[in-house]
């Protein structure tokens, strides 16, 4: 009897594993401000960036997260949660969010310390909203 009562634990475990990655938390996070530096008549100068990307970010299971952007065919930032923090990224581009704020941070850096580069480093900066 004892191991039929196993086997029904068992099972509820299995829906209730089953059941928290199809609800897995996602959000969409929207610029509000961004602003980058642009090399231009010879020096760097302050420059402002066009805001048309718009970020999905979705749990994928462990603490581990995606985040991508909406429209383009390249693959998502592999990403995990540190408390209320969703952090990916490296040296070049990155993403933080705060999911009791809904805010979030996005950085790219490449381009200021290559000289002249065609690259413009910027920094984002907006609000998410979770998806049900």
């Amino acid at each position: 009897m004892a191991f039929v009562g196993l086997k029904v634990a068992v099972a509820a475990l299995m829906l209730c594993a089953l059941h928290e990655s199809a609800v897995a938390e996602s959000y969409v996070c929207i610029p509000d401000m961004r602003q980058g530096f642009a090399f231009r008549e010879g020096h760097w100068q302050a420059a402002n960036v066009t805001i048309k990307d718009k970020l999905l970010v979705k749990a994928t299971g462990r603490g581990r997260y995606e985040v991508s952007e909406f429209g383009v065919k390249k693959p998502p930032s592999e990403c995990f949660r540190e408390g209320v923090h969703v952090r990916c990224g490296g040296y070049i581009r990155g993403f933080l969010m705060n999911v009791n704020t809904l805010r979030f941070q996005e950085f790219f850096l490449q381009g200021y310390v290559d000289g002249d580069s065609p690259h413009t480093p910027f920094m984002s900066i907006g609000r998410c909203s979770q998806l049900d």
